[in-house]
């Protein structure tokens, strides 16, 4: 996987560990603690964010969202 600072559904579902569908049912729902930007008509979110919610910080995505993680998404302890 390259470092582009956008990633598609498939890359962000890969570093989470959650399958594809699982991240776009959490898009349009809404709920997924993260920013998500359409490009062109595909969905992006930022590199950035994925990295910062694996070590636990979810930044001003943190209200409600922090509920509402994908099943089984754990962040990963400060190291």
């Amino acid at each position: 996987m390259s470092s582009k600072p956008l990633l598609g559904v498939e890359d962000t579902a890969v570093l989470l560990g959650q399958s594809r569908s699982s991240i776009y049912r959490a898009i349009e729902r809404g709920d997924l603690p993260l920013p998500v930007f359409t490009i062109n008509g595909r969905f992006r979110i930022p590199r950035r964010a994925v990295e910062r919610l694996l070590h636990g910080d979810l930044g001003p995505y943190a209200t409600a969202q922090r509920a509402t993680l994908p099943a089984g998404a754990q962040p990963l302890a400060p190291g």
